[in-house]
């Protein structure tokens, strides 16, 4: 974050300084980092009190506000000393907005509009973490990106990006764009105002809130709501061609629209996929030219995801062969495949889950060569709605025709999946009912050479799982 004096600060947000002491001098002071957590706070931040679900972040403003620059609330000062049963500094500086929230959101917009780079923003139910990483990588190739870190696509989380995106001299912006409600995408977007934007696929993640697939598609695509669709604009939206609800919307989007895919459809295709164990090879077919694609990241997903990276890398004229050759050192944080010391393979996919990504996952378990058993420990899947049963079954279903020898089920909900997954009497189903029973379990039962999927929703928790297995096998 650029540094930023209090009384600039307050324009831009709308907020006012309402500290019972002397004004005075402290309008002057900068603000030079945000912080959202209290732990994590110096004499430069921006302490944010935000509302949670679960804990009102302005419980903490007495104990921060005599050493952070300046604490931005959305309560009175009285109420604030009621919630904490504390009596305020009274030289600390405390900016009041209507909304701490929105009052981030504005600044983050702000410093959006101070970046002169075109950005491109990722978004879709599957894929998006690893298309946006492929994408950065590429770019990379012959270009200084800015981009999300971590897993920073949320309402606060993109803001907070945003904030920082003048630190560093970039070339081009990358951000990811998460949405888990109607309505979330405009706001993400006004503060984004992408100049290329990316579907990656529709699927029923967070389909508990969005009611439909297509609901889910529309609010995806509201992502191109604040580019330019004049006739003249350079902006442009990637759409997955393999999806039936994305490619539907040929011509619907109000913007120029570019697909890739791997059939005749898109613009940018993939062909002649191969795969041998971790590697995957393809060529990249667009208007007649051709170029050989190798990947170190195995799974059709991900063949689509650099398909989707490599088209951006093309519309933006930079150097395909550097490009290309790039894609072969890529290494994602999202599926991370290791070898224990008694050499079992572990695919580490614990971060997240939807039906689309889970039986994607397991094409990666069952095309991978193996002297050993393949074994999938997979958990709940949230956010599915009423129809999470049909979900988790539909995944059963997926597995009972795979190559799966083993299958680990945790949670309430997985049951479902070991109830159609048993229709294959090959598979070996287990069903533990925490994550230290079935770690004991693998733990005596692996041997070299089996392969472990681990795969549930994050807040199963299975990430603890998959680290100790990597630790201590």
């Amino acid at each position: 974050m650029q540094p930023i004096k209090i009384k600039d600060f307050l324009e831009i947000v709308d907020g006012k300084l309402v500290t019972p002491g002397d004004t005075g001098m402290l309008t002057d002071k900068e603000i030079k980092n945000v912080a959202i957590d209290s732990r994590k706070v110096d004499h430069g931040s921006l302490f944010v009190a935000f509302k949670g679900e679960r804990v009102d972040a302005h419980r903490f403003v007495p104990g921060v506000a005599g050493t952070v620059a300046a604490c931005l609330i959305e309560e009175p000062l009285s109420r604030i000393e009621e919630l904490s049963e504390k009596r305020l500094p009274v030289d600390g500086a405390y900016i009041l907005v209507d909304s701490t929230l929105r009052a981030l959101q504005r600044y983050a917009k702000y410093c959006r509009s101070k970046y002169t780079h075109p950005v491109i923003a990722v978004t879709g139910s599957v894929g998006k973490t690893t298309t946006r990483e492929m994408i950065t990588h590429a770019l990379e190739s012959s270009l200084s990106v800015f981009h999300t870190e971590k897993n920073f696509n949320s309402q606060i989380g993109v803001a907070l990006t945003l904030i920082d995106i003048l630190d560093k001299p970039s070339d081009v912006a990358v951000l990811e764009l998460g949405i888990s409600e109607r309505g979330g995408m405009d706001s993400l977007t006004d503060m984004a105002r992408p100049n290329i934007a990316v579907v990656t696929r529709i699927g029923v993640a967070h389909i508990e809130f969005m009611g439909t697939r297509e609901g889910i598609r529309d609010e995806k695509l509201r992502i191109a709501a604040r580019m330019d669709g004049s006739q003249d604009s350079h902006d442009v939206l990637f759409l997955n061609s393999d999806d039936k609800l994305l490619y539907e919307m040929k011509g619907k989007t109000g913007v120029s629209t570019c697909f890739y895919g791997t059939d005749e459809r898109a613009e940018y295709r993939a062909e002649d996929i191969r795969t041998e164990g971790t590697v995957t090879t393809y060529s990249l077919v667009h208007r007649g030219e051709r170029l050989d694609v190798r990947l170190s990241t195995p799974g059709m997903h991900n063949v689509l995801n650099s398909v989707a990276a490599l088209a951006i890398c093309d519309y933006m004229g930079l150097n395909m062969g550097l490009a290309v050759k790039s894609m072969e050192s890529f290494v994602g944080v999202r599926q991370q495949i290791s070898e224990t010391r008694s050499r079992v393979t572990i695919i580490d996919d614990s971060y997240n889950a939807s039906p689309d990504s889970m039986k994607a996952a397991i094409d990666v378990l069952c095309n991978m060569e193996t002297g050993g058993r393949r074994i999938a420990v997979l958990g709940d899947m949230f956010e599915l709605g009423e129809n999470s049963r049909l979900y988790h079954e539909e995944v059963g279903t997926y597995i009972a025709s795979s190559k799966v020898d083993d299958l680990i089920l945790l949670g309430d909900e997985s049951s479902y999946i070991g109830d159609k997954a048993s229709r294959n009497t090959g598979i070996r189903i287990k069903h533990f009912s925490t994550n230290d029973f079935a770690l004991d379990y693998l733990k005596d039962t692996l041997r070299e050479g089996d392969i472990v999927l681990i795969k549930a929703s994050n807040g199963m928790k299975l990430y603890d799982l998959a680290s100790r297995l990597k630790n201590e096998l």
